[in-house]
């Protein structure tokens, strides 16, 4: 662990970043938990049926018989690869609720330098490329993504996104940006699509000045 982060930082000081701790740390977290306590190997309904029993216990919504109809359509990758919390999340917040045909929430992460978009919507043509040019039009920078299409054909995204570390954002620029993106969320809802700009294809002045190049193969 501490080899890793030496090795990152000494190469360049902006490469180690805090999504990268988190990341290194949960990995540790994992292996030490192995280490110290090993279990034996289990088969993934196993692991699913354990997610299900330790999510109905936490929840004073979600019924036996609601989880089992959201089993139904989805995925095993769905049970496995999001946290407990986010999964407890995603039902009570959207499943529950799914009288909506787009929804979507914005919120904080327990590490104040991440935010979280949770979306839920039936697939469409585009859809994915529209949400990436909001973060884009936006300059969001998306650390994760967990991207779900349930047999049903809705699809729920969890994208984990920070702002530009280089601008110095105060808490108005912060709630500024994250009011945009909210706007441009709801109106993609409605059925507008966002392009991005390719700035390639604009012509810009060539600068025509001579120029010597002088190579010494001696000094080499």
């Amino acid at each position: 662990f501490f080899l890793t982060v030496t090795d990152i930082s000494a190469v360049d000081q902006g490469l180690w970043s805090n999504w990268k701790s988190d990341l290194l740390r949960q990995l540790f977290l994992k292996l030490e938990d192995q280490i110290k306590r090993p279990n034996r190997r289990v088969s993934l309904n196993e692991k699913i049926e354990k997610i299900r029993k330790n999510i109905l216990a936490k929840s004073k919504l979600i019924t036996t018989s609601k989880l089992d109809r959201i089993s139904k359509i989805t995925y095993p990758n769905y049970w496995l690869l999001q946290s407990e919390k986010m999964i407890l999340f995603q039902i009570e917040n959207f499943f529950l609720k799914k009288e909506k045909s787009f929804n979507f929430i914005i919120k904080k992460t327990e590490n104040d330098l991440f935010y979280e978009l949770i979306i839920m919507t039936k697939d469409k043509p585009q859809f994915f490329l529209n949400l990436i040019s909001i973060f884009v039009l936006e300059e969001l920078s998306i650390f994760e993504a967990r991207i779900f299409t349930l047999d049903d054909g809705t699809v729920i995204d969890t994208l984990k996104f920070s702002f530009d570390e280089n601008k110095s954002f105060n808490e108005i620029d912060i709630q500024r940006v994250l009011s945009s993106t909210e706007n441009k969320l709801k109106q993609l809802g409605q059925g507008k699509n966002f392009e991005i700009v390719d700035y390639s294809k604009r012509k810009s002045p060539l600068l025509r000045s001579k120029v010597e190049v002088n190579i010494d193969n001696k000094s080499s």
